[in-house]
């Protein structure tokens, strides 16, 4: 892989490419704010309601990365909100159904018909 980058800066190479590696990293930061915590819009023309809300939000996204650090396994611990909550709270769940009948019930059989019916539904 090559890296190219055009700078006029005074710096020795192996220091710019940190400098844009970190200054990447943070452009993820913002992005990531944007886009998973809403920073990027501004609900009302009220400074004050805007600052309020945006305090909010950088709260809510330094509990998240709390979260991720102290409560995720190792494996999810670099995934954005958006891969979060598609993993853990966009997940599909499967009904159950649970008939308790006695064994002596008349209409065992058919009970047990119409919750397999039901369970090839699902």
């Amino acid at each position: 892989m090559h890296t190219f980058i055009v700078t006029n800066m005074d710096m020795k190479p192996s220091e710019i490419i940190l400098f844009y590696c970190n200054r990447g990293r943070m452009e993820n930061f913002i992005k990531e704010s944007k886009n998973g915590f809403d920073m990027g819009t501004m609900s009302s023309r009220s400074m004050a309601i805007n600052s309020n809300r945006m305090q909010i939000s950088v709260l809510v996204y330094n509990i998240f990365n709390w979260f991720r650090r102290l409560v995720l396994p190792k494996s999810m611990r670099k995934f954005q909100i958006d891969t979060v909550r598609l993993k853990l709270l966009k997940i599909a769940a499967k009904m159950v159904i649970l008939i308790i009948t006695g064994i002596f019930y008349p209409f065992l059989g058919t009970v047990l018909i119409i919750s397999t019916i039901i369970e090839l539904q699902i």
